[in-house]
């Protein structure tokens, strides 16, 4: 059985091999093609077993539990048994051919009591692989397969980045895009240098770093150091008049400075639907809350 990858994480994959090949996926660029396949196999892996153990799915077979985030997939084989004690079992083999795209799933071996059993079972489950491809090929978005690539290279040394982090920076990464123009209308390469930048300040300054409003904070940060935050569109596009800035100092040393040029509050400005023009301030926690909203 042959699953063929969806055209936009096709895409999405030359984007993130494209752009950040000396950020966060350079050593996995490095790698040859036969590595690079075995980790593709994997991260296609652990979206199969995310189908095949879907709590809503019905089946004939036994579910397990997925692996997590920080476990290997250590082989290249999957065991499918019955959920009664019938004495069937198969072992299906995956393979991803890198010349084709393709995911290859295929049922190397099969143990069964008789050969009536052998072929009622094989029909059923010829039929949830079946499922199982449509999931794969229809069903399978771009935010699933950054968390699966990720994933897998994160456990195998290849990025510092995991699967859940660069799910949150996906989202952030659209939010972004939305709600601030100045951001939307980089190029992808120049966006990608500032996610870069803030996803190295949430690891490193953050208390929250790990949390998606930590991320969203160091990315607004991040946007406000590149100076983009100078139109909002939040429903109305607002450009950026006023912005109140201070230095923050240590109230028991005032000489020393905690942060330079901070923003305390940004006012902007719209045209209301009679013609008005309305000015609106923000403090910076509403600004970056935007990057995680839904």
């Amino acid at each position: 059985m042959r699953v063929r990858v969806g055209d936009s994480i096709d895409n999405l994959y030359r984007k993130i091999v494209n752009y950040h090949e000396s950020l966060e996926v350079r050593d996995y660029v490095a790698l040859d093609l036969k590595d690079k396949a075995e980790i593709f196999s994997e991260t296609f892996q652990r979206r199969f077993k995310s189908f095949w153990n879907a709590p809503k799915r019905s089946t004939f077979f036994k579910k397990e539990d997925s692996e997590e985030e920080k476990e290997k997939i250590e082989k290249n084989t999957f065991l499918v048994t019955t959920k009664v004690n019938t004495g069937f079992s198969a072992i299906l083999c995956f393979n991803f051919d890198v010349y084709k795209d393709v995911f290859e799933i295929e049922i190397s071996s099969i143990s069964a009591d008789n050969l009536a059993q052998e072929q009622q079972y094989i029909q059923v489950l010829n039929e949830e692989l079946a499922e199982i491809r449509a999931s794969l090929e229809g069903e399978y978005k771009e935010r699933m397969f950054v968390k699966d690539f990720f994933s897998t290279i994160h456990v195998h040394r290849l990025s510092v980045v995991t699967g859940v982090e660069a799910v949150m920076m996906f989202d952030i990464y659209h939010r972004a895009r939305s709600y601030y123009p100045d951001f939307r209308d980089m190029p992808y390469s120049q966006q990608m240098i500032v996610m870069h930048k803030g996803y190295l300040r949430a690891r490193a300054g953050h208390r929250l770093a790990h949390d998606s409003y930590g991320f969203a904070k160091a990315i607004f940060e991040q946007l406000d150091k590149e100076r983009l935050i100078g139109k909002l569109d939040n429903g109305n596009l607002k450009e950026l008049v006023y912005e109140r800035r201070i230095d923050r100092k240590d109230p028991s040393n005032l000489s020393e400075i905690w942060q330079k040029n901070f923003l305390v509050y940004a006012t902007y400005e719209y045209v209301s639907v009679v013609g008005d023009k309305i000015r609106i301030s923000y403090h910076p926690s509403d600004l970056w809350l935007y990057l995680t909203q839904l």
